[in-house]
């Protein structure tokens, strides 16, 4: 049996169309067909090529990546300063005692121990007042560093002011105070009337320890712009020390008051005037009895009390 090869070009070429007893031919629609004496042998239209397979499911997808850790909280803050020393003033009803310059002391008495009074470098107190209260555990808590003031009951000008630098109590007897004299320059007559005026210095206590840090909280949303505000008031006129003279007041006839001119050219007649006396000063201020309103006009202020203050007052004068 001889074997014919055939090569089939579906490119249009030309194929012969007999070769032995075999008959190729090639249809109009691109079909190859072979034919030898018995038949057809080939025929391209038989037994087409496979169609294209269907497409593979997709692939799962992937799991999502772990989310990123959070940021650190922040530092905590420093801690604020301490505050300033406070202070606290008590007055007791005394009786001055000029024959003697030591102990013992009678209840009720004051003595010095020199007979110039503002020489003295001991003060003694007995601890029983005119009022026959004791106050020995009160006065013999009174701190170094705090100040003393003798001063006539009747005029607060008349007056003596100490530091104290030591105190030494004698139970059931007196309080002797370690001082030295500031001011105030009176000398007392012996049964002379009296206020005397302890003013303590607290001692400041120590700076809290920090907090611990908060969580971080979320972000929050962007909040919208706020509206623009208004034009502010004019601003305050601060003075510092000024001096209110003890030499200035004059007594307002027909009423029961003293009154002092403060003149400055920032004064209007619609001006608010506050007076703020600094700490050598308050017992002075209090004991004067300094009237809380204070008339404005044009250029001054008068400044109104029940009493004429034993000294300058000295503070901060602010003008709105």
């Amino acid at each position: 049996m001889s074997k014919i090869l055939i090569t089939y070009s579906p490119t249009g070429e030309t194929l012969p169309t007999t070769v032995g007893n075999v008959e190729i031919k090639v249809t109009e629609d691109r079909k190859l067909i072979v034919n030898d004496s018995y038949g057809a042998i080939f025929d391209s239209s038989e037994g087409g090529g496979g169609g294209a397979g269907s497409s593979g499911t997709s692939g799962i997808a992937g799991t999502s990546g772990t989310s990123g850790i959070s940021g650190t909280a922040g530092t905590s803050g420093v801690s604020g300063s301490s505050g300033q020393n406070g202070l606290s003033a008590s007055y007791y009803r005394y009786n001055a005692i000029t024959g003697s310059q030591a102990p013992p002391i009678s209840d009720g008495n004051v003595e010095w121990n020199n007979a110039t009074q503002t020489d003295s470098t001991v003060v003694y107190l007995s601890h029983v007042t005119q009022d026959n209260n004791d106050i020995e555990v009160i006065l013999g808590s009174t701190g170094i560093g705090s100040t003393l003031i003798i001063q006539d009951r009747d005029v607060s000008e008349n007056y003596q002011r100490f530091t104290v630098t030591g105190v030494t109590v004698s139970v059931g007897e007196y309080v002797a105070f370690g001082v030295t004299y500031l001011n105030g320059g009176y000398s007392f007559s012996n049964n002379h009337n009296l206020i005397v005026i302890a003013q303590s210095v607290g001692v400041a206590g120590t700076s809290g320890v920090s907090g611990s840090s908060g969580s971080s909280g979320a972000n929050g949303a962007a909040g919208t712009s706020g509206t623009s505000g208004g034009g502010g008031g004019a601003s305050a006129i601060k003075l510092a020390n000024e001096t209110i003279t003890a030499t200035g007041w004059t007594y307002n006839t027909g009423t029961t008051y003293y009154e002092y001119t403060y003149s400055y050219s920032g004064i209007t007649t619609g001006s608010t005037i506050d007076i703020t006396p600094y700490n050598d000063s308050l017992v002075t201020a209090q004991f004067a009895r300094i009237f809380p309103y204070i008339q404005s006009n044009s250029g001054n202020a008068k400044i109104t009390a029940m009493y004429v203050p034993g000294a300058n007052i000295i503070g901060e004068v602010i003008i709105t």
